[in-house]
């Protein structure tokens, strides 16, 4: 509620109208908090600066959560961003920073009212500090990507923080760390590499880091903190339902090379060691996906060359190449993030091939961070890349007996750690 020593900060301001909207905003946090009944609690704050952040991924998780723990917890989905008028259940809206960006119109529970951004990040810090008071969570869970944006996000979120740590001994802070299409340092504010790291010293315990598979993760870029406080590090795959799959029993090899011309020297290498593999073993079937964009000269020349070897399919590229993978026994594809992230997640070893003369190094930093984790099986340099290397490989993974399981279903992780945190067995 506005008190009387905040009254000049909102001259001029409808005050009933705030007063009305934080009383239905407190009393609906407090209805969550008498539902709880001795259970722990999880909050799951998910801000936004001018139509940022993974709502949509942040209120799946909230709903996994609830779905899976709620013998033993409530999960609390704290946000700023919904992307239509229903609110999903278990979910606290407060105002929205984008909603002062043009009009300074803000809309409080249908009833609108102008303020500035000083007046509204009263509000909001106001609605944080009740939260803590109220539903005192023992998990915290919060988006990370729009801190790289807003600081005024980041003051209010890092107050609430130290309060509540205060309050809360032990509470554990977990930063949901996710890839970010084009993201590049020029893009931080200033003072930004500072106030995360000392984040990440005295605040945060565990950064799960997740990916989404219409992403990108330039490593080298985005995780430039790693070195600094590691241990806290979890990569816990996707944050989307994907499962794990049966072991393949077809030797069968994949071999995908994306769009253009720069995957030519892989595809002429394999087709040569499939030629020497169908003298030997003619149940091993190779199956070469071109990209759309693969030139369609250099497409007719390949399958010129090879018409005779009775073991090669060529495929123009498919709509739904994960169940074609996962009929494979090795997947052999060029380094983008999400051909690394496919052979991982199916359990099918792999040999990653990155591309050559690349500015950034984006596949091969993916593949060695891959390959770091022991979530693909080897690597070989598009410059060394010739019969004598890539053939002894494909004998040794296609007749591999037993496959590593990996297990890339981020809810399912997250879920996994947090009942590893609170020593709970579902």
């Amino acid at each position: 509620m506005i008190h009387s020593n905040n009254l000049k900060l909102f001259k001029g301001v409808n005050k009933i109208k705030i007063d009305n909207y934080l009383k239905i905003i407190y009393q609906q946090i407090n209805r969550y908090s008498n539902e709880i009944h001795g259970r722990k609690k999880i909050a799951i704050f998910s801000p936004s600066k001018y139509g940022l952040g993974h709502f949509h991924q942040s209120d799946i998780l909230n709903r996994r959560i609830n779905e899976k723990l709620s013998n033993y917890c409530l999960s609390l989905h704290l946000t700023d961003l919904t992307p239509s008028k229903k609110v999903p259940e278990n979910t606290i809206k407060i105002p929205n920073y984008s909603d002062i960006l043009w009009s300074n119109i803000v809309n409080l529970e249908e009833k609108k009212v102008r303020l500035n951004k000083e007046q509204l990040s009263f509000i909001r810090k106001d609605i944080l500090k009740k939260f803590i008071d109220l539903f005192s969570p023992d998990i915290i869970l919060f988006d990370y990507y729009p801190f790289i944006h807003s600081n005024e996000i980041f003051s209010e979120f890092y107050k609430t923080i130290a309060y509540w740590k205060k309050e809360n001994s032990h509470g554990r802070l977990i930063c949901l760390y996710r890839g970010i299409l084009g993201y590049n340092s020029e893009r931080m504010e200033p003072g930004y590499r500072e106030r995360v790291i000392k984040t990440m010293k005295k605040q945060i315990d565990f950064v799960f880091i997740l990916a989404d598979p219409d992403e990108r993760f330039f490593i080298r870029e985005e995780l430039w903190f790693l070195n600094k406080e590691f241990y806290k590090f979890k990569y816990l795959g996707y944050i989307t339902d994907i499962k794990q799959c049966d072991p393949p029993n077809k030797k069968q090899i994949i071999c995908q090379v994306g769009g253009g011309i720069d995957g030519d020297k892989l595809i002429e290498i394999f087709c040569k060691c499939m030629k020497i593999i169908e003298q030997i073993d003619d149940s091993v079937i190779g199956i070469v996906i071109l990209g759309p964009t693969f030139p369609e000269k250099r497409k007719k020349q390949i399958l010129e060359d090879y018409k005779n070897v009775k073991t090669l399919i060529f495929k123009p590229g498919v709509d739904e190449l994960y169940p074609v993978l996962k009929k494979s026994d090795l997947i052999i594809s060029m380094g983008g993030y999400n051909s690394v992230v496919e052979a991982a997640n199916l359990e099918i070893p792999s040999i990653i091939v990155p591309r050559e003369k690349e500015i950034k190094h984006e596949q091969y930093l993916n593949a060695m961070r891959f390959y770091q984790y022991g979530l693909i099986d080897e690597i070989i340099e598009m410059e060394r890349l010739e019969v004598k290397n890539l053939l002894p490989s494909i004998f040794r993974y296609i007749y591999k007996k037993e496959v590593k399981p990996i297990k890339m279903c981020g809810l399912d992780s997250i879920i996994d750690e947090i009942c590893t945190i609170w020593n709970i067995v579902l």
